[in-house]
């Protein structure tokens, strides 16, 4: 599906299949997962990702957990397709999230090489939620995380 609103774009994504486990019992149950990459050109070789992940849990609503970051993918796609970019956007919707992040460390086992010229991920999950306050977590450098811990507390303040 997102492969096809993609080409609806006039883009041309790329899926990665990758095999995950479907029983943690039995380690020949297997089938394929996807991830999905769509790159918008920039200027430089610098890259922006934006990721979120695709896959639901039957106790989830997949509207919000995750259906709501694919579909923000799908957006910036459609709104930065024609648009003259400084750096490149590496827009990538990830499988299998729910089951461990699989499709992330896929991703980035694949592109170990390619993140050299990463300079940002941003990614998107659960937005627009309804299960109660604002939540911003971020995994990176010791620097950002403390700006970002004090922002929320002094937004938490107001």
């Amino acid at each position: 599906y997102i492969k096809e609103e993609c080409q609806k774009l006039g883009l041309s994504a790329a899926i990665e299949s990758f095999e995950i486990k479907r029983s943690p019992k039995d380690a020949s149950d297997t089938s394929l997962s996807h991830n999905v990459i769509l790159d918008i050109k920039g200027e430089s070789e610098e890259t922006v990702i934006a990721s979120a992940h695709y896959d639901s849990v039957a106790a989830s609503h997949g509207a919000y957990d995750n259906m709501s970051g694919a579909i923000i993918l799908l957006y910036l796609a459609e709104r930065f397709k024609n648009t003259k970019l400084k750096r490149s956007l590496r827009l990538l919707w990830c499988g299998s999230e729910e089951r461990g992040l699989i499709g992330s460390r896929k991703y980035c086992e694949i592109h170990e090489k390619e993140l050299r010229s990463a300079i940002l991920n941003i990614n998107l999950d659960m937005l627009g939620s309804a299960y109660g306050k604002f939540v911003f977590f971020s995994c990176t450098d010791e620097a950002s995380k403390k700006y970002f811990e004090e922002y929320y507390n002094v937004a938490e303040e107001k």
